[in-house]
């Protein structure tokens, strides 16, 4: 069956209809958090999809917004599907009861084809709950055994990087983001990985993402800089001093458990979150000497021009690890 055109296969009219609309939407917000990856071949060639469902929470509330995830999905994997294929599950933070979570699982059942089924070679599930996996259980009997023999249950990242995909340990791992990397140590009685404290080289390493010229980006560096595009930092609200102390909390707890963000309209608890990250680095971004140096520059008798400013900004890189510096010129871009 692999390998088979799209003529060869029963689409509903919806799945039709959905690859048409695709060819004029622009899906570039997406690619911002791994909801769906392609991260290259397994050791037989075949292709394998990274599935990681809890990012959908972050529109779980808005029906358009869970309507065009679903169209990124399709984008992502049409063409991948149409031969065999291995899928990567993780169920961390993930609620499929949840009612808008049950009708976007049912709409996948109901519109897509049948060669995701026929030709998944291997589903690999990370992190199953009890509930899916007593859920799975009790929809044996509905399923062919021929499927089931499809089916592995992972607790350990590790034994992907065996037997799925073989990569580096660090470039296997910031394939999974903080929140499934969590979920692992906390199932194994682990202390978890922070964000907030944690070295800078640290979060490059484990949670780097790739944005454009920049490479091992920190998510929650990358995450905070968009909101901040966004919502606009010319407004002077953000330097008063007051802030929401729960919206802080609850941002700050957010973003150090892995929990999916849902859009920010507010900018002074993001701008204050954005600070207390970079306060919290057990090393100052541009260095004790730099901070030193910059702060000298401000307290002088004449006013330093931004040109100044950014002119010494630049010298210091020179003295700075390079993980250091891209991620000072991400945030100065």
């Amino acid at each position: 069956m692999a390998g088979r055109n799209r003529g060869d296969w029963s689409y509903t009219p919806e799945y039709t209809r959905i690859l048409e609309s695709n060819k004029k939407l622009d899906f570039s917000t997406f690619q911002e958090y791994p909801l769906i990856q392609k991260i290259g071949l397994d050791p037989d060639g075949r292709p394998v999809l990274i599935f990681i469902p809890c990012f959908l929470r972050r529109q779980q509330d808005d029906a358009d917004a869970l309507d065009r995830a679903f169209h990124y999905l399709v984008h992502e994997t049409d063409d991948v599907v149409s031969s065999e294929y291995v899928l990567v599950y993780c169920h961390s933070k993930m609620n499929w009861l949840e009612p808008n979570m049950f009708t976007f699982l049912r709409n996948c059942y109901d519109v897509l084809p049948r060669k995701y089924k026929k030709n998944i070679a291997k589903l690999y599930i990370v992190h199953a709950s009890f509930t899916l996996r007593t859920l799975f259980a009790f929809s044996r009997p509905f399923m062919s055994e021929k499927f089931w023999k499809k089916v592995v249950y992972v607790d350990w990242l590790d034994d992907l990087m065996q037997n799925v995909i073989q990569l580096g340990e660090g470039e296997f791992r910031r394939l999974f983001p903080h929140v499934v990397q969590r979920e692992e140590a906390l199932a194994h009685d682990e202390i978890p990985p922070s964000i907030f404290g944690a070295p800078l080289d640290s979060l490059c390493e484990r949670t780097g993402q790739s944005i454009g010229d920049f490479q091992q980006i920190p998510a929650v560096l990358v995450m905070l800089t968009r909101e901040l595009e966004a919502v606009g930092l010319d407004n002077p609200v953000i330097f008063r001093v007051f802030c929401d102390a729960g919206k802080l909390y609850e941002l700050v707890g957010d973003l150090d458990g892995g929990e999916p963000i849902v859009a920010i309209n507010d900018v002074v608890p993001l701008w204050v979150t954005f600070k207390l990250f970079l306060d919290c680095l057990p090393h100052p971004l541009l260095s004790y000497h730099g901070y030193t140096e910059l702060e000298a520059i401000q307290t002088k008798g004449t006013k330093p021009s931004a040109a100044e400013k950014l002119k010494t900004v630049h010298r210091l890189c020179e003295h700075l690890p390079s993980f250091a510096v891209n991620c000072m010129l991400f945030v100065l871009d």
